[in-house]
């Protein structure tokens, strides 16, 4: 037989990935009541730039970008954290949200 799924997951039949072996995934966070939140995964596509999903964004909120994260529920170090100015996001013109 096969594992059941659990109906509050989010990923179907993937597998874990091998600690640190995708280094250009960033964790998009937003701050709330002054603590950052993942909100969406990003791309490191050069050393400066990141590429999200649009829906990902929000003019009113604050960002920052941590990369080196394998695992978000535990404090295992060393990430590095960087705060997004709102004048270094870009959204793409057409994007209709």
């Amino acid at each position: 037989g096969q594992a059941a799924v659990l109906l509050d997951s989010r990923v179907v039949n993937g597998e874990d990935a091998k600690p640190y072996s995708w280094p250009w995934q960033i964790s998009l966070q937003y701050e709330r009541d002054g603590t950052f939140h993942h909100t969406c995964g990003g791309t490191l596509i050069a050393p400066n730039w990141v590429m999200t999903a649009a829906h990902c964004i929000s003019s009113t909120r604050t960002y920052q970008v941590v990369l080196g994260e394998y695992d978000m529920g535990t404090s295992e170090g060393p990430e590095q954290r960087i705060p997004v100015a709102s004048a270094d996001i870009f959204v793409h013109p057409k994007w209709i949200s």
